[in-house]
């Protein structure tokens, strides 16, 4: 029989965890929220003036341009009390908050009220027919067996409606009471062909089962409210932009076609979560129904014919929300698709938390809320790595624990990580933060670093998972499932964190930063320090590498777990027991081997900078190239640990190869705290000392300035390199595998693991260890005030060419700063006639001398005082040559006042009076200069 067939194919253990509609509907909510702040965030912005440039002018002015640097300059935050007030006053709205708060609550009011509202809508009086399922008649017979087989507490209402000639059913209502609608067509067969009503009914129950039917309506009620809510008033508002001044759309078409791309491809792929999430409830209640009752889902229409065109199918699938015949019974022969992670969900999960990071300082800044630094750009960096890990990482848990209840082989991880980081670049490329005026970066090339880290990181978390969860013991795995979220947390939100703190501005091309410079050294190195210098960069690395070595160190279970058994995995206990056995022999072996270069690299800095040390005293050249040149050689040592325990190693080897770099590094520091308290026995090696002694505080000190980036940096960089080398040595393997005539043996238990109190006391003394120095380092080395300087900084700065230059005065211009030179000039011309009035009135009378009258100065002087302290509160002009002549012209005009209004006021005398005009001179010199280059900067910016 067609059912028997079903219920073969599909092993009872698909059961063993939960359909998986939830955390796509987490999605679907990340999404709607993210996208729904994003565009009202757009709306709002377009409501901020009558006169949108002046919102651009304002942050011009100051050396800030919002619209094509998302880096933030520390003259806009120090001026931000300038940047409101000119927004004040050239009529530039402020955000209109109560609106944000009321666009979107009304999203998510609207989608309750759709939620609440579409059962009523489906069961309205008249239009169905009730079925009395206690009754007599045959119907209600296969009902009432029905719902037995389906194990359901309640039994269901059932209705008919007599309209619908198809053959199918649906199930609708909310909390607790649902109603099964059954076709007239279906109805009218059952007598006929009773195995097509049974096969949809137990279908139409695994929904109620699954517990699927809310989230259901949910989704659809979340989709109506976000077109509702959120897209129409964009639409709306870009319309009326449009209408008002069309010429301006077409002047910058490309920002205007980056919106229009932008609103479509996020609507797209909302629409496209909609869908996963409604098309994978119908598979696994085809699931369902085929374990409760042997249910072939749908093989009744089955037409025996293949799809001319599979992945144009496969393509056009992506968008039904009920999966095709072919999905269908390809989940029912292989039930572990439905349990893995799919590339379209780690995409969409990827998008999303890009898109959430450029949406949460937009709509906190239409809240009225400053998330430009400190703790605004902490809240953006970890609601990103909290949508990947809460998403993706859950996934992930769940597909690693569903493989290790089946017996199916646990997934790498590598490719769904490859579909987060592409998912992360594209959210990256929609933000079109880094893209200036143009469609793509300039160097969009950078945006690979998302794909190997998504891939470093889920590779690493699929072994985690698989480590923790085959040590488990209790009823539950939700314990040590939460402890590896965290660990993912704290992993991915450090590196994340420093991407978005700064290196993703190379996609604008190559930075300047003078933070960065160093004596001596090459820019490489500065941007190396700067990630070294941040605590959470050390703190994650540490966890990457010691978390999954604790697993090591539990008891492993010597029965089958009863988590196991719980979920019908009690046959596959022995295989899950043999498989928790792992050795740490690789990088035991690894880090002992690691070591020795490691150790070699400090004694050859040490040979080869001595030659080139200054005779006549250390120069801070060399003092600098010291620890540049320990990192590199420290660091080298460790990636090549891990590249070739990843290579060599069988199992874990995310966990291995960095495991092993740690120990290396922890060798290579250990040479070196003997190399460094020696330094100067050994004449061939003396680096900082000239004589010999045992200097333990200098040596300490020098290791743990290295501990960041032997132990930090290092420790990212090997995983990395872990990555590449294994994928490397798997070609490799394949190409061999071809050659072979024998198949290679089995060397998963190969190696005994060694008893649990050698790997305790090994784990626990490298860890305790590398946590003494983590502790010390950040007690003795991050908290100096220079480092706090560097990690700090809002990020790096772009070169600034002479054109943007130009946009920058010529704004500070308009804002303002034309009316601040008036005002100067105006004070220069009248002290000017008042001199010359003077004169006159000297020669005509024939006095030797120029009589001054206080009435007529002291006003004048007085001017000047006012002017020039006026001028100097403005904000200082966006050009260092121009503030250069500004600020001596208004120092110099401040003084000249004083010398004169004091030659009057306080017995100054004629000495007073002469060097006032000195002082007049040069202030009229330093302005002619301001002068010369604010024409010059104008002409320019005229030209662009």
């Amino acid at each position: 029989m067609a059912a028997e067939t079903g219920t073969n194919a599909v092993p009872v253990q698909a059961r063993a965890f939960t359909a998986g509609t939830a955390i796509r509907f987490a999605l679907l909510l990340a999404f709607v929220v993210v996208d729904s702040l994003s565009l009202l965030s757009a709306v709002t912005s377009q409501l901020r003036s009558h006169d949108q440039s002046w919102y651009g002018l304002c942050r011009l002015a100051v050396g800030y341009d919002p619209w094509q640097s998302s880096y933030i300059p520390a003259a806009a935050l120090t001026h931000a009390e300038f940047i409101r007030s000119c927004e004040d006053s050239h009529g530039v709205a402020r955000a209109p908050v109560e609106w944000m708060i009321a666009g979107s609550v009304a999203v998510l009011l609207v989608a309750a009220v759709i939620y609440l509202g579409s059962p009523v809508w489906r069961g309205r009086p008249g239009r169905l027919l009730p079925v009395d399922t206690s009754g007599p008649d045959e119907l209600a017979a296969r009902l009432r067996e029905l719902v037995a087989v389906a194990d359901l507490r309640r039994t269901p209402e059932f209705v008919i409606d007599p309209r619908a000639e198809t053959v199918g059913a649906v199930v609708f209502g909310r909390l607790g009471r649902y109603t099964v609608c059954l076709d007239g067509g279906l109805v009218a067969r059952s007598g006929s062909a009773p195995e097509v009503l049974r096969d949809v009914v137990l279908h139409e129950l695994a929904h109620l089962r699954n517990r699927d039917v809310d989230i259901t309506y949910a989704t659809v009620a979340l989709w109506r409210a976000f077109l509702v809510c959120a897209l129409v008033p964009y639409l709306i508002g870009q319309g009326i932009s449009v209408a008002a001044d069309p010429e301006l759309w077409w002047a910058e078409w490309q920002v205007s076609l980056r919106g229009i791309l932008r609103v479509a491809v996020l609507v797209a792929l909302t629409y496209l979560v909609r869908a996963d999430i409604l098309r994978t409830r119908e598979v696994h209640a085809d699931l369902e129904a085929a374990h409760r009752a042997g249910a072939d889902a749908f093989a009744w229409q089955d037409d025996g014919t293949a799809p001319k065109h599979p992945r144009w199918d496969r393509f056009l699938g992506l968008w039904r929300t009920h999966p095709g015949r072919p999905e269908r019974l390809g989940a029912l022969h292989g039930s572990g698709s439905l349990f893995g992670v799919t590339a379209l969900m780690m995409f969409l999960t990827g998008v999303t938390a890009q898109v959430a990071n450029l949406a949460v300082p937009l709509a906190a800044d239409g809240f009225g809320v400053a998330v430009n630094t400190g703790l605004g750009g902490l809240l953006s960096t970890w609601v990103t790595a909290g949508l990947v890990v809460g998403i993706a990482g859950y996934a992930l848990w769940r597909a690693v624990g569903h493989a290790v209840v089946t017996g199916v082989p646990v997934p790498s991880g590598r490719r769904a990580g490859i579909w987060l980081g592409a998912g992360m670049a594209v959210g990256e490329l929609m933000s079109f933060r880094s893209a200036g005026p143009r469609l793509l970066p300039e160097d969009p090339a950078i945006l690979l670093v998302f794909v190997l880290a998504g891939a470093v990181f889920t590779w690493w978390l699929t072994h985690c998972a698989e480590l923790w969860i085959r040590g488990c013991r209790g009823h539950s795995i939700r314990t040590v499932r939460l402890l590896g979220l965290g660990a993912a947390l704290v992993v991915f939100g450090t590196w994340y964190g420093y991407w978005m703190s700064g290196p993703f501005l190379f996609l604008r091309g190559p930075l300047h930063s003078a933070e960065l410079s160093l004596p001596g050294l090459p820019l490489w190195y500065g941007f190396i320090a700067d990630l070294a210098n941040r605590p959470l960069v050390l703190i994650g690395a540490t966890c990457l590498w010691v978390f999954p070595l604790l697993a090591l160190v539990r008891r492993p279970p010597s029965r089958t777990p009863a988590w196991i058994e719980r979920m019908g995995g009690g046959d596959l206990g022995e295989r899950a027991l043999s498989l928790a056995a792992v050795s740490l022999r690789p990088a035991v072996v690894g880090a002992v081997l690691g070591g020795l270069p490691a150790g070699g690299a400090v004694a050859l800095v040490m040979y080869r900078l001595h030659p080139g040390r200054p005779a006549g005293g250390l120069t801070p050249e060399f003092i600098n190239a010291y620890p540049m040149w320990l990192t590199a050689g420290l660091g080298t040592a460790a990636v090549l640990t891990a590249g070739a325990v990843a290579a060599v190693a069988g199992r874990y080897r995310s966990v291995m190869a960095p495991a092993a770099a740690a120990g290396a590094g922890l060798f290579g520091l250990l040479g070196l705290f003997f190399f460094a308290a020696t330094d100067g026995c050994l004449e061939s090696m003396q680096v900082m000392a000239y004589t010999c002694a045992w200097r333990p505080d200098a040596a300490r000190l020098m290791v743990l300035l290295q501990v960041p980036f032997v132990l930090g940096i290092g420790i990212h960089l090997a995983a990395a390199a872990a990555l590449i080398a294994a994928l490397a040595a798997d070609g490799v393997r394949r190409i061999a595998a071809r050659h072979r005539t024998t198949p290679p043996p089995d060397t998963v238990n190969s190696r005994k693991p060694g008893s649990l109190s050698r790997r305790r006391a090994l784990v626990a003394v490298v860890s305790a260890v590398a946590i003494a120095l983590v502790i010390d380092t950040g007690l003795n080395y991050y908290n100096r005030a220079d480092v706090e300087g560097v990690a700090g900084s809002v990020g790096y700065e772009p070169a600034r060419t002479e054109e943007t230059t130009a946009r920058f005065v010529q704004s500070w211009w308009h804002v303002g700063g034309d009316a601040k030179v008036s005002a100067l000039h105006a004070s220069f011309g009248r002290m000017k006639a008042a001199v010359t009035d003077a004169l006159r009135a000297s020669e005509a009378a024939g006095l030797p001398t120029v009589p001054l009258e206080r009435a007529v100065f002291v006003p004048v002087c007085t001017e000047m005082i006012r002017v020039a302290a006026d001028a100097a509160a403005f904000v200082p002009i966006p050009d260092e040559r121009a503030q250069t002549d500004w600020a001596a012209a208004l120092a110099a005009t401040a003084r000249a006042g004083a010398d004169c209004r004091d030659s009057f006021e306080n017995d100054g005398g004629n000495s007073r009076f002469d060097a006032s005009m000195a002082e007049s001179s040069a202030a009229v010199t330093a302005y002619n200069s301001l002068v010369q280059r604010l024409e010059a900067l104008g002409a320019q910016a005229n030209e662009g």
